[in-house]
């Protein structure tokens, strides 16, 4: 074979199908078009291979959705790393990764969920009660005297819960100087303070995140 050795070449597709996925700006759908499939009798193999392909990309999801619906051999990585407490992934591993995911465990012991009941109504497509005890607990947070103010991030299940704590907010702020100190030094910080609805806050990382699940029965 001579000197040199080639090797096939590996493409490498990464990603996760339990992620949630961007949202969808349209739907991909066939034109029908028999003047088209015409057309494509009359091109050579290769162009009629690429096309399909092309075909398949366009209805798929993603590339990741793609490559899983063709087969292609998948291996997953079992160690957890983002997660500074078992108990943060446990959930997800039991639910999606079938208990296979190895968190790292770290030697601080605290609890790393807590839950508050607010008993807040939904109305109007908010929880104006989960908002204000959002903020109740992020001023808590912040320490001016001992300097402590860890990166915060408050995630919301739409858009307008969302807004009416970015309303707030600023209301409170306005009103209440100390507050007001607080705010600046949470925008301030390496990670300035979030507030994101369930589609934007993915990939988001702060030593706190804020909940408001805003629906309630």
């Amino acid at each position: 074979m001579g000197k040199y050795q080639f090797l096939p070449s590996i493409k490498v597709v990464s990603g996760d199908q339990h992620q949630m996925p961007p949202p969808k700006a349209y739907e991909p759908s066939d034109s029908g078009n028999d003047e088209e499939d015409d057309d494509e009798r009359e091109e050579d193999e290769e162009k009629i291979v690429e096309r399909n392909i092309t075909k398949g990309l366009a209805n798929s999801e993603s590339l990741l959705d793609y490559s899983i619906t063709k087969g292609y051999k998948k291996t997953p990585l079992l160690v957890h790393y983002r997660s500074n407490h078992s108990a943060l992934i446990e959930f997800s591993n039991n639910a999606f990764y079938s208990g296979n995911l190895l968190p790292i465990i770290k030697q601080e012991n605290y609890t790393p969920i807590i839950f508050y009941r607010v008993d807040g109504l939904y109305t109007q497509r908010t929880n104006p009660a989960e908002a204000d005890k959002a903020i109740e607990i992020l001023e808590e947070l912040v320490d001016l005297e001992k300097g402590i103010c860890p990166s915060v991030g408050i995630a919301t299940f739409n858009l307008f819960q969302r807004d009416l704590i970015n309303d707030k907010l600023s209301q409170k702020a306005a009103k209440d100087p100390v507050f007001a100190e607080k705010l600046h030094m949470l925008n301030s910080n390496h990670k300035p303070l979030s507030v994101k609805n369930l589609e934007n806050i993915q990939g988001d990382e702060r030593d706190v995140i804020i909940i408001t699940t805003t629906f309630v029965k």
